[in-house]
């Protein structure tokens, strides 16, 4: 009708009123055939905008099916009711950000499929709609048809300003499982703390690294890992030339050959890294691990770990440490700065801590002739890694693997 031929002009008119997104190309409109929006001609250069703000145009209906290019879009501060209203917006490609705040949306489910027909969308903006009140954030990623495919595949997400955190996407997959759980099921379902280390392995792990646990219904990925490095290629007459050497593994095997991994910030208590027999680095830093979290074998199965970061922990005595490094024998470098049993780098502290350590012993036939047992690797600590203090300081770890 009327209304709608309205709006529909409105937002022609404010399209065109914003033609100065894509002046940086140094295009003449006059000069492109027209394409059609809405029952109306615009240039068809229009369909090259990467970036389109359109906020404060008072517009509740819309088009964007042939702004094929378009990466970022803002609409805040309009009318829109209803995800109908802005046409072809999912079909989108290469859509990276969406400012949807201060509409008029009342539905956060119909809101949450479009953002899962958007594998490429990194940031969305949705405050100040009807349906974003009261702890909206874990109820928004509760609705996504698919939460923890696209946590997975996509490398930041953030909404209204704030990064999508791995403690609300463990609460909105618990909410999940509840939703799912069968009528009368007493079972208590998943546990939040073994759901926020599944959600850490599916932030922190590359795409190509299957998850260690299949218990909470993540999605594995079938694919490969390839590595390519430079190494000495023998020739027939004996000798070498540098070359480059192409390895390509499954990715059932690809956690089995990370060496680095950082798991800081994650609110972290349950533990479990049997998947990662190679790790050499590993940081816990700013978690919520306690005395009773390093007690019990987690570590056992790491027998390559020389350095661990434990910073800002919850751990109180000296002497569970004490009892974590005897499972790590190769240890040379431990971060223990923040918990309460190290609340600063003093030398009195040093001086406690390593009393303790000086009790710890190895079996005897795995200590090189003339070594302490307990002692080798703390003496090698500067020689071996000299940016890194015992107590202070960041690992700075990135995904690595074996070559």
């Amino acid at each position: 009708g009327i209304t709608r031929e309205y709006e529909a002009l409105r937002f022609v008119l404010s399209l065109l009123s914003r033609s100065q997104a894509i002046s940086s190309e140094h295009l003449e409109l006059a000069d492109h055939a027209p394409m059609p929006i809405l029952g109306f001609d615009v240039p068809s250069i229009f369909a090259c905008i990467v970036h389109l703000d359109l906020a404060e145009c008072d517009l509740s209906l819309a088009e964007f099916g042939p702004f094929v290019n378009l990466q970022t879009l803002g609409l805040r501060f309009n009318k829109f009711e209803t995800i109908e209203s802005l046409g072809s917006l999912h079909t989108l490609p290469q859509l990276v950000m969406l400012d949807l705040r201060y509409n008029r949306f009342d539905r956060m489910d119909g809101m949450a499929s479009l953002v899962g027909l958007h594998p490429s969308l990194q940031v969305l903006g949705f405050v100040g709609n009807k349906c974003s009140r009261d702890n909206y954030r874990v109820k928004f990623l509760t609705a996504l048809p698919n939460l923890e495919g696209m946590w997975r595949s996509v490398p930041f997400f953030v909404l209204d300003s704030t990064e999508v955190g791995i403690d609300e996407v463990a609460h909105a997959m618990k909410a999940k499982f509840d939703m799912g759980r069968k009528e009368g099921d007493k079972s208590g379902g998943v546990e939040l703390s073994h759901l926020r280390l599944q959600a850490a392995y599916n932030r922190r792990l590359p795409p190509y690294v299957p998850l260690p646990s299949e218990a909470v219904g993540l999605p594995q990925i079938p694919t490969t890992l390839t590595t390519t490095t430079t190494a000495p290629i023998p020739l027939a007459s004996g000798s070498s030339y540098l070359g480059t050497v192409t390895t390509t593994v499954t990715a059932s095997s690809a956690a089995h050959l990370l060496t680095e991994l950082d798991m800081s910030a994650c609110f972290l208590s349950f533990l479990d890294f049997e998947a990662f027999p190679c790790l050499q680095k590993l940081s816990l830093a700013h978690n919520r691990i306690q005395d009773k979290h390093i007690t019990q074998p987690t570590f056992a199965c790491l027998p390559n770990l020389r350095c661990l970061d434990l910073s800002h922990n919850q751990i109180k005595s000296l002497g569970t440490v004490t009892s974590l490094v005897a499972q790590l024998g190769l240890l040379e470098v431990l971060l223990l700065e923040g918990n309460p049993c190290f609340v600063s780098d003093s030398s009195s502290t040093r001086q406690k801590f390593f009393g303790k350590i000086a009790y710890v012993t190895t079996p005897q036939d795995t200590v090189p002739p003339g070594e302490v047992p307990g002692t080798t690797a703390w003496n090698n600590i500067e020689a071996s890694y000299p940016t890194l203090p015992i107590a202070s300081g960041p690992l700075g770890l990135a995904a690595r693997y074996a070559t």
